[in-house]
């Protein structure tokens, strides 16, 4: 190497190792001088537009990058009443230029905060939005992009014209959110707060990721967008949003609008696999729920505050899957939900023990404000399904019908094939004056008396044979079952001609002439086959009265009347064998005989003939 190369490069190390120098000896000359306490609050409450007090003194570090570490900052802001606190921060660190600092200028590039505590108020000048943006160079930006956004007609050139300028990240650990409910201390919301705002630039992407602990459930939180300024500022921007927990998670992408009039339009899901735990999470703990699990939504959602719609929505619950559109409006404080939806299967013991609170529950009682709501909710759903349960009923082609109104409430099963032919039920609760009036209508026709009886647990009452039944019901009480345990009704049905099973005529008319106490079991080795079966009778407190239960087979007859508790499922009937005869006539019976025990075990005891009959 030549000696003037070499005495060049001498030189030019002997200059770097002497900036080097002069840089490790100024710089921390410079932090000791005026990146200050009071310099480095000044310029934390230029951005957040709250007076900073920071009480420990500042350390600086310059390796490996310059950094200032803050103990015991608070913020607070001037109001009518003096000043209000806003919070605090156990210790902040902050990521400084040092280009910025050798020319005498704080320029942040990251924080950390530990243990910082904000308070926000219920109102929504004080809420977590409004003290977040604050009063400093945040809002003023924000402000600045607002009247960007209100000035251009062109939703394509307003990205240009939002603010510019560095802003970086912030890291957050061991976080708190407040309540401010008038107590010094606050209430504790949200507890247990991570996470991390990346914002490079104000114009520019950002992005939140962040957990915390809300009524004891760890929540976490995963949102972008390519504008936040934008949406900030009332403008329309892309974002997408999550939020999952343990009880479940909901999500949305697509565009929206979030300040001013509130405009989204994007796919939303929303999923749950316990939603009994998270309605009690809500504060709405109630048994008919305990068996609800798995529960998700998922479409196409499009509208503002007043009009929401999703289109292409799938909703499963515990299994059942359904298509279909909805709509919810808010109208005179109400929320209000049409729509239809079709199942492959519904479940509607699923959906009665889903809904039916919603009818019955006094909502004013509940703790959860959250829940307050679902009392005024206006719902009005089309439903339909290829197959169907209704507790041991199976259908098909089901066609139902669920509406909750100011005035009255109903689930109804319009149209359904069931039990070898058609069934419709409607139940119903009317909201009076002096109470809610519950009404229970069912009608099923051309149906399989054997099936009809192994569903209603009656197989020695219904014979085999095609018939139709028709009962109506009606009662008053704070829930369905006291509502009927005191209502009023009716019942009747027909069955044309076919068989009683597991009974044997001869052998029961045997052992009922030897006297004494038997179960109905010891004749059940046979079958009669009858002609036709009449059924009639009405209900009333917890009673059904038979007037009529009379089976024909040739010119003969069996009958019974008397009382069958649905309550308890007891018997208390008279009845005899004997020649038809004609209403109101009084030729007594060859056989008569008294019933007991209970639907599932009855018992005879006989009664001489002509002391009762029919």
């Amino acid at each position: 190497m030549p000696a003037k190369t070499m005495r060049r490069s001498i030189w030019a190390l002997a200059v770097l190792a002497v900036l080097i120098v002069i840089i490790a000896v100024a710089v921390p000359y410079i932090a000791s001088t005026r990146i200050v306490r009071d310099r480095i609050a000044q310029e934390i409450g230029a951005w957040s537009g709250y007076r900073v007090r920071i009480e420990g003194a500042p350390r600086i570090d310059i390796w490996p990058r310059l950094r200032a570490v803050l103990r015991d900052v608070s913020f607070s802001d001037a109001g009518p009443g003096g000043e209000r606190p806003i919070g605090t921060v156990e210790r902040i660190d902050i990521e400084l230029s040092a280009l910025a600092a050798m020319r005498g200028e704080t320029v942040f590039t990251s924080a950390r905060l530990f243990k910082p505590v904000l308070r926000i108020g219920a109102d929504t000048e004080r809420g977590i939005w409004a003290t977040l943006a604050g009063k400093g160079r945040i809002r003023a930006a924000i402000d600045e992009a607002h009247a960007a956004v209100a000035d251009q007609a062109d939703p394509a050139s307003l990205m240009a014209l939002m603010p510019s300028g560095p802003f970086g990240s912030v890291r957050i650990e061991q976080g708190t959110l407040l309540l401010d409910d008038g107590a010094a201390a606050g209430a504790p919301l949200v507890t247990g707060i991570a996470g991390k705002v990346d914002w490079p630039t104000l114009d520019g992407a950002g992005s939140a990721v962040a957990e915390g602990i809300w009524r004891g459930e760890t929540i976490k939180l995963d949102a972008e967008s390519a504008a936040p300024m934008l949406l900030f500022a009332g403008g329309t921007a892309p974002v997408e949003i999550r939020l999952d927990s343990a009880l479940g998670g909901t999500s949305f992408s697509g565009m929206a609008k979030l300040v001013g009039a509130p405009f989204i339009d994007g796919q939303v899901m929303a999923t749950t696999a316990s939603f009994d735990r998270l309605a009690g999470w809500a504060g709405a703990t109630l048994p008919e729920w305990e068996n609800l699990r798995s529960i998700k939504l998922s479409g196409t959602v499009s509208g503002d505050t007043s009009r929401l719609k999703i289109e292409s929505a799938q909703l499963q619950v515990d299994g059942s899957s359904g298509t279909g559109a909805a709509e919810l409006t808010a109208r005179n404080g109400q929320a209000a939900v049409s729509g239809s939806l079709a199942f492959d299967t519904l479940h509607l013991d699923t959906l009665f023990d889903t809904l039916l609170p919603l009818a019955t529950q006094d909502w004013s009682a509940s703790p959860a404000p959250a829940f307050h709501w679902l009392r005024g909710l206006v719902l009005d759903l089309r439903l339909s399904a290829a197959s169907g349960t209704a507790g041991k009923i199976e259908m098909s082609d089901v066609a139902a019908s669920v509406q909750l109104q100011d005035q009255f409430d109903s689930f109804d099963i319009l149209d359904a094939s069931a039990l070898g032919g058609e069934i419709q039920a409607g139940l119903r609760f009317d909201r009076k004056a002096d109470g809610t009036l519950a009404t229970l209508r069912a009608s099923a026709s051309r149906v399989n008396g054997e099936a009809f009886g192994a569903a209603m647990g009656m197989t020695r009452l219904i014979p085999e044979a095609i018939g139709s039944v028709a009962i109506e019901m009606t009662g008053r009480g704070e829930t369905l079952p006291s509502a009927f345990q005191n209502g009023q009704g009716k019942f009747s049905a027909r069955f044309g001609a076919g068989r009683l099973s597991a009974f044997d005529l001869a052998a029961f008319l045997e052992r009922n002439a030897k006297g004494g106490f038997f179960a109905l079991d010891e004749t059940a080795g046979g079958s009669l086959a009858v002609d036709g079966v009449d059924v009639r009778g009405t209900i009333a407190d917890g009673v059904t009265t038979l007037d009529k239960a009379e089976a024909r087979f040739g010119e003969r007859r069996l009958w019974v009347t008397g009382l069958a508790s649905y309550s308890d499922r007891s018997l208390a009937l008279t009845g005899g064998v004997g020649a038809v005869r004609d209403e109101g006539a009084q030729q007594p019976d060859d056989t008569n005989f008294f019933v007991g025990g209970s639907w599932g075990a009855p018992f005879i005891s006989p009664v001489k003939a002509g002391e009762s009959g029919n």
